[in-house]
């Protein structure tokens, strides 16, 4: 019997010190997070990418509630 590894899940990368996070309020009063990126950054593509990944996340768990499926199809 041939021996089977399980992969350990990565666990997400922890927010580099140059993205900043805000809580603001929208003109309806719902509470909104953004992602803000220094652009004296020495790493400003990996912090762009960061910022991006966590909004298509945000975008998934989203389409998750309304629709039942992370794609929204």
């Amino acid at each position: 019997m041939p021996n089977i590894e399980i992969a350990k899940r990565k666990k997400s990368q922890a927010r580099p010190k140059t993205v900043g996070v805000k809580t603001i309020t929208t003109d309806q009063g719902e509470k909104s997070r953004v992602y803000t990126v220094s652009n004296n950054s020495l790493n400003l593509g990996q912090d762009l990418l960061y910022a991006f990944r966590k909004s298509v996340e945000k975008a998934r768990d989203e389409n998750l509630k309304l629709f039942g499926t992370r794609s929204g199809k």
